[in-house]
């Protein structure tokens, strides 16, 4: 009896794995100094709460990370960039915007990581049309213009670290 509980478990841990990274493109993209690219927040994502226009176009520097929605672990990294952010980069605004397919398991997901910062939910890929520079698990940094200047993974790459406090003049 108890291997049959195993198997179906075993298949939904599989499936939701697999979904991770599921959609429009993957950043595999190392540390990488950009030309300005301007950073379009389409209005059908602008979310009054997270005063999303104005930390977009306020004159500050800001940390935005386009990730998976529909993925556990990419919440988990979401939530080390969060503590990396307040701990070493100050008062650095962090703008999330999440792509899911499943609304369902995005606000479980969510509800589940205890993410303390603001997510904006794209469910039509509208910020990938708009922005098909900015890779979905990407990082970047966002100038007081709007635009994009910096990609590296403060996460996992040290010298990405040390460019961000750069650029943020640290």
């Amino acid at each position: 009896m108890k291997s049959k509980a195993v198997f179906p478990s075993f298949i939904i841990g599989f499936l939701l794995l697999a979904a991770c990274g599921s959609a429009p493109q993957q950043a595999s993209a190392p540390t990488t100094v950009l030309e300005p690219v301007a950073v379009v927040i389409p209005d059908q994502l602008v979310n009054r709460q997270c005063n999303t226009l104005e930390n977009l176009q306020n004159s500050d520097m800001k940390v935005v990370y386009y990730f998976d929605g529909d993925c556990a672990f990419c919440f988990g990294r979401l939530r080390a960039l969060e503590t990396i952010v307040k701990e070493e980069l100050g008062d650095v605004t962090l703008i999330n915007i999440a792509s899911t397919n499943n609304y369902t398991m995005f606000k479980h997901y969510l509800s589940q990581s205890m993410v303390q910062s603001c997510v904006l939910v794209d469910t039509t890929d509208s910020f990938f049309h708009a922005n098909d520079e900015f890779l979905l698990n990407q990082i970047g940094l966002v100038d007081g213009n709007g635009d994009r200047v910096y990609v590296g993974d403060l996460l996992e790459d040290e010298e990405a670290k040390e460019e961000y406090k750069r650029l943020l003049g640290m």
